[in-house]
């Protein structure tokens, strides 16, 4: 083994390495005059991230913050489930009874009758159906929620709390 690699050493390649370069270092040219015009603790703070600037306000702030997002919260779902109640009641219950006619199909199962009169049928969607809908709409307003709560609680804190909060 020793041998081999012996003679691996002793190979020489059909190439030679290209010489490299030296590398120096440019010097840098600090002008006093802006160094000294704008103090290291005017710079601009970094950017926080939404769930840094929620933490931050619940710190700040205790309990107001989230008493007014749960209020919001409420407000918000509240409003989703009676515009889906009111606007979409009809189409929801078409598209729930499709799916699960769909799905008693390819199980096998038995699909209800329908009306034998030559009428249109009138679909109803379940209060379930409905829920789910609104929750959805309610998950994806909540890049209205959390600046909207940011915007509330720090003058409701001071008109219930004073001027004195912790900083």
């Amino acid at each position: 083994m020793s041998n081999l690699w012996r003679n691996l050493k002793s190979v020489r390649l059909p190439f030679r390495r290209a010489p490299t370069l030296p590398l120096y270092n440019v010097p840098v040219r600090r002008s006093i005059s802006s160094s000294s015009s704008i103090p290291p603790s005017s710079s601009p703070p970094p950017r926080l991230t939404i769930t840094q600037r929620v933490k931050e306000l619940t710190k700040k702030y205790g309990w107001w913050s989230l008493g007014v997002y749960i209020g919001i919260s409420v407000l918000d779902f509240s409003a989703s489930f009676v515009l889906v109640r009111t606007l979409g009641a009809e189409r929801i219950g078409y598209l729930e009874h499709s799916i699960l006619n769909s799905i008693r199909r390819y199980f096998n199962w038995e699909i209800p009758e329908s009306t034998a009169s030559g009428e249109p049928e009138a679909y109803h969607s379940s209060i379930w159906t409905e829920l789910a809908f609104a929750y959805g709409i309610h998950k994806a307003l909540v890049v209205a929620r959390v600046p909207l709560t940011a915007a509330i609680v720090p003058p409701l804190a001071k008109r219930f709390r004073g001027p004195r909060i912790r900083p």
